[in-house]
């Protein structure tokens, strides 16, 4: 078999990419914005959900939005966090396992 299939993950997970923080702003800047979408959309539905008085509180399309809010919130300030990072320190060289690379959408390009 190839190497996608053998042994997953032995190999793969001490893989690392280095990439400057000015590489990585843009990035970290596109997905903030990202997930400060999400979380803006869901806190409206949230909205929409408390002023229909036909939907419980314990509904569960209320949780799923609360778990939203939360998922989305916390997402939004790491990505806040890393553009705070990446724009103090441009010529700083991170070095980046697999699914951080994916993460910031890297490895389309």
């Amino acid at each position: 078999m190839g190497m996608f299939n053998d042994n997953v993950g032995a190999g793969r997970t001490g893989w690392t990419y280095t990439y400057t923080g000015e590489q990585l702003l843009a990035p970290a800047i596109n997905l903030y914005n990202e997930y400060r979408s999400k979380e803006e959309k869901a806190r409206n539905h949230m909205a929409d959900y408390m002023k229909d008085m036909t939907i419980p509180n314990n509904d569960r399309r209320v949780e799923e939005v609360k778990r939203d809010i939360v998922a989305f919130g916390t997402l939004k300030e790491q990505c806040d966090v890393f553009r705070h990072e990446f724009k103090r320190n441009p010529n700083k060289e991170y070095e980046l396992g697999l699914g951080d690379v994916t993460f910031f959408g890297l490895a389309d390009g």
